[in-house]
């Protein structure tokens, strides 16, 4: 008999697919463009403090996070859109009244009016050097000074969840748009 044909090769296998290739991430949501800064503020006619006006009246009676608010520290002042004033006489809104309302912890040791007293340094002056996050950060986690400490106040909720309004209260009033003392809501 004759011999038997050898087998025929084996197909060699298929090279496997390639993968196909990723699909490119989306490209990030463009952030949204910053409001506008409402401009209805009139500041009052009166100068704003300097420190020789403050040191004379230092001596007379005379600022603190984490409920967040919006507030505009970049081009525009803290309290705009919360002061309507007409001629001399200005009204704030119920957020700068929190403000006035939490800054009465504070003015045990800064004054009644916030102008200083032997024990703690004038917030009308100190606002007008410091920034928000130094602010923030001082009523936070405290600070020494040169007149004296100011005790850290990160566990009391009635200042940090007010610390906002504090600032923008105290920026107003450091501005010479509000004056002194009770204020009166629109």
């Amino acid at each position: 008999p004759p011999p038997a044909p050898a087998p025929a090769p084996a197909p060699a296998p298929a090279p496997a697919p390639a993968p196909a290739p990723a699909p490119a991430p989306a490209p990030a949501p463009a952030p949204a463009p910053a409001p506008a800064a409402q401009t209805t503020i009139a500041p009052a006619a009166a100068p704003a403090p300097t420190a020789e006006t403050m040191q004379q009246t230092s001596a007379q009676p005379t600022a603190a996070a984490p409920v967040q608010v919006a507030v505009s520290t970049a081009g525009g002042k803290p309290y705009e859109g919360h002061v309507k004033c007409e001629g001399s006489t200005c009204k704030v809104d119920s957020f700068l009244i929190k403000g006035f309302r939490t800054f009465g912890q504070c003015q045990v040791c800064h004054g009644i009016d916030g102008g200083g007293s032997t024990i703690a340094p004038s917030l009308l002056l100190k606002l007008q050097q410091l920034d928000h996050n130094t602010f923030v950060d001082r009523v936070t986690n405290g600070y020494k000074g040169q007149i004296g400490v100011m005790p850290p106040w990160k566990d009391n909720p009635n200042i940090m969840n007010n610390v906002e309004n504090l600032y923008a209260y105290l920026k107003a009033r450091s501005d010479n748009v509000i004056p002194a003392g009770n204020l009166e809501r629109f």
